[in-house]
């Protein structure tokens, strides 16, 4: 939990019945190792959370405070007029959306392979270079030299005529399974 001042930090922490010794990041109130933390702010527990947006927080995600800090930053920049820092603020701002961005693609490609989608996981695994050799050896193929390479011949090892095919034939997802496994046992033999 994080909050624009310091004040209205410790008024939220004590509102949902955060003890203020927990406090990480303040240079006076924290202690030991917290003192080192990169802001100010509470780590507290999932129902204190609930608690929190109760009492009228705004939930946000693991960017949110470097997000908003720069946001605040960029505000400071226009009001002093300073284009260099204006111009540096914009491109760290766009950095960081751009970073949220690919790791919220990384949390729904992982939420997809959890409810079984085997096609996202053909992908990943088409796109990793070490699989390419494996299936160079394991099949005595050519050179596999790209991603696309290596999905057309994922397709046809599997009997396939897309990967889309595998979150429905469950004979292709039996081969993908049992490929995936000799892949990940020939991983931990070979040295990179």
């Amino acid at each position: 939990m994080w909050a624009d001042s310091d004040d209205e930090l410790l008024a939220m922490a004590d509102r949902i019945g955060v003890q203020r010794k927990w406090i990480q990041g303040h240079p006076v109130l924290s202690f030991g190792k917290h003192r080192n933390a990169s802001w100010v702010h509470f780590d507290i527990a999932i129902s204190k959370r609930t608690l929190a947006v109760k009492c009228g927080a705004i939930e946000t995600d693991r960017f949110g405070p470097v997000i908003h800090t720069t946001k605040l930053r960029l505000a400071a920049a226009i009001s002093a007029g300073d284009e260099t820092a204006v111009r540096a603020a914009r491109e760290r701002l766009a950095s960081y959306e751009a970073i949220r961005v690919r790791h919220n693609g990384a949390q729904a490609r992982q939420v997809g392979l959890r409810e079984g989608d085997f096609a996202a996981l053909a992908d990943d695994l088409c796109a990793e270079s070490l699989f390419h050799r494996f299936l160079e050896m394991r099949d005595q193929t050519r050179a596999i030299y790209n991603q696309g390479h290596a999905a057309t011949v994922l397709k046809s090892l599997l009997g396939i005529a897309n990967k889309t095919q595998l979150n429905t034939d469950e004979r292709a997802q039996g081969a993908f399974i049992a490929l995936r496994a000799d892949f990940d046992a020939w991983k931990k033999r070979v040295s990179v």
